[in-house]
């Protein structure tokens, strides 16, 4: 807001003064307006983009160096396995849930710039909301969903599952739609998660259809296989357990066998 406040009041200014003090036309001082107006909006965004760079830039250095040390830890634990593997991965997810509560406070860093950058607090809420999933803080997230960018698969994801959890009557709409608008691997976790949705409502001839329509647009094993399984009346094996993290990030389902799980988000 600022921004622009600043990039009118000074092309106004030089508008008037070009013709005031030069002797220029009225047309020609509106291009000039226009150009101090375009180079305030410019020169601002820029500065304003390289302060909150630096910002997810550090955020991405304590995800990177986090999930370095787990892996360090996790290595250790299989050379020499702990007593306890519940134990083992409970340490693990302490340590990433720290990581993950000072990733929310360098957000923090942002709050100043958001008068400058009407954008900037929705780009903001989307990575704090991403931050408060992965700690399962699901009331955070659902407070913040409303305010959030949803344009990649994982952010419609999430918002999918939440709309499950909440009983919204409109997500399969919602999800139906979003599957035939990504590709490749997004469209594989997609379809993944509407397909398990149907599922658990028993609605395994249109889990099939949604397979079917994704074995038109895709290639992928978890996905055909899945499908041939509601086919063939075999819904216990449908899973997809074999899409990994992708999957298990979502936690509508835990693995069998536990998994060491670390954060490695691109912001």
């Amino acid at each position: 807001m600022f921004t622009i406040i600043i990039a009118v009041v000074s092309a106004a200014v030089a508008a008037a003064a070009s013709v005031a003090c030069f002797d220029i036309s009225r047309v020609n001082s509106v291009w000039i307006g226009l150009g101090v107006f375009f180079i305030i909006q410019i020169t601002i965004g820029l500065i304003i983009r390289k302060k909150v760079n630096n910002i997810t830039g550090e955020i991405q250095t304590l995800m990177e160096k986090t999930q370095n040390k787990l892996n360090r830890k996790i290595a250790q634990m299989q050379s020499r396995p702990m007593s306890s593997p519940k134990s083992a991965q409970q340490m693990l997810e302490k340590e990433q849930n720290q990581a993950l509560m000072q990733a929310l406070a360098i957000t923090d860093k942002a709050k100043p710039y958001f008068k400058w950058n009407l954008m900037l607090k929705r780009q903001i809420n989307t990575m704090k909301m991403m931050l408060h999933y992965q700690l399962r803080e699901f009331k955070k997230v659902d407070a913040l969903l409303p305010h959030c960018f949803i344009f990649d698969a994982r952010s419609v994801a999430i918002k999918a599952v939440r709309m499950y959890k909440n009983n919204d009557p409109k997500m399969e709409k919602y999800l139906a739609k979003k599957c035939r608008r990504f590709k490749g691997d997004d469209a594989v976790l997609l379809y993944a998660l509407y397909s398990w949705i149907l599922v658990k409502a028993e609605k395994y001839e249109l889990a099939s259809a949604v397979l079917a329509q994704a074995k038109n647009r895709l290639d992928n094993p978890v996905l055909n296989a899945n499908r041939e399984n509601l086919v063939n009346g075999k819904v216990k094996h449908f899973s997809n357990a074999n899409l990994g993290e992708a999957w298990y990030s979502l936690y509508l389902e835990e693995p069998k066998i536990k998994q060491q799980r670390v954060v490695q988000r691109g912001f």
